[in-house]
């Protein structure tokens, strides 16, 4: 019953979070091309994590810095995609820079936007006037966010700096090494799959951004029910999409399904409701049958790389911290 009530005075506030987010998404296609739509998605995401965010720093020094992580983002992703071997220089220090500004807090998950819009940024790739309007959207969007948390955060006292994050960079720390993980192993993958010319390098590189998380146990459920979610998101998705929905009634469906995934918490269950919006997405790209085997195959090999760098990782940072205890 407690759950209940909590569900129903939680109903009306994300029905009202709901329907701003359609009518944001409605607008920014209209204004900045529907080729941009899924940055609409990465911008929503950064203003709601910002409204209430902490970035741990001095707020007058943290505003600027959401604006650089959003300029890191948009062009840094372009850049990167100019040529493989390039993309892993591009790609290692952009990821890591984000990385160290936004993510002193490690509970926060401050680095999602940013991160995710980078992989959205090279998997829906444009050109010319489309990225234009990309990047002025990007950068109209990240000075609003910016005002929003100065404004929400400057009475917040700090004596850390932005040097201060880099000074207190040690390989023995949680933090240091999650960054480390997480800028390796995603440049790796992101420079593999571009290398093989991989069709969704988007999907892998979304899995281990999901997947690698600063704490082992965190990392150890997710990464256990990361493909269950898959395959069964995708099994559900052809049941309702392919077999069941008339296609005029399908974009209700999802967008009733992203209504109410606002309510869930559980990552199984939210990583099966992300098939329907990246499937939603795919079968326009692809035939019916190679998206839903692309869905499942990627978040295999993203499942695999993240556990196997877990491990790797392990062991150099153990023989690392044996060998500052020798010492």
């Amino acid at each position: 019953m407690d759950k209940l009530k909590a569900l129903r005075s939680e109903l009306p506030g994300k029905a009202l979070v709901f329907l701003f987010c359609v009518l944001f998404i409605s607008f920014y296609k209209n204004i900045f091309g529907v080729e941009n739509n899924i940055i609409a998605v990465v911008l929503l995401t950064g203003l709601f994590i910002f409204m209430r965010g902490d970035l741990g720093y001095q707020a007058k020094q943290a505003a600027p810095c959401i604006v650089l992580m959003f300029f890191l983002m948009v062009t840094g992703a372009k850049a990167a995609l100019l040529n493989p071997f390039l993309g892993i220089i591009v790609n290692f220090v952009v990821i890591g820079l984000i990385l160290v500004l936004s993510s002193h807090n490690l509970a926060g998950g401050n680095h999602v936007p940013f991160l995710m819009g980078y992989i959205f940024c090279q998997g829906y790739d444009v050109s010319g006037s489309a990225y234009g309007m990309r990047f002025l959207s990007v950068m109209l969007a990240s000075l609003v966010i910016a005002a929003i948390y100065y404004f929400a955060n400057r009475k917040r006292e700090y004596s850390r700096s932005v040097r201060d994050l880099f000074q207190e960079m040690d390989i023995h720390s949680i933090r240091t090494q999650w960054y480390l993980r997480m800028a390796v192993t995603l440049t790796l993958v992101l420079f593999i799959c571009e290398f093989i010319h991989y069709p969704r390098t988007m999907w892998v590189a979304l899995a281990v951004l999901s997947l690698t998380t600063p704490f082992e146990e965190d990392q150890k459920a997710r990464s256990r029910v990361r493909i269950p979610a898959a395959i069964l998101g995708t099994a559900l998705f052809y049941v309702l999409f392919v077999m069941l929905i008339p296609e005029q009634y399908q974009t209700i469906v999802v967008m009733i399904a992203g209504f109410m995934a606002m309510f869930i918490q559980n990552y199984f269950i939210k990583s099966i409701y992300n098939s329907f919006s990246s499937l939603g997405a795919a079968v326009i790209l692809f035939p019916t049958t190679d998206a839903l085997f692309l869905r499942v195959i990627s978040n295999i090999i993203g499942t695999a790389a993240a556990v196997v760098s877990y491990f790797v990782f392990n062991v150099i940072f153990s023989r690392l911290d044996t060998a500052q205890q020798q010492q």
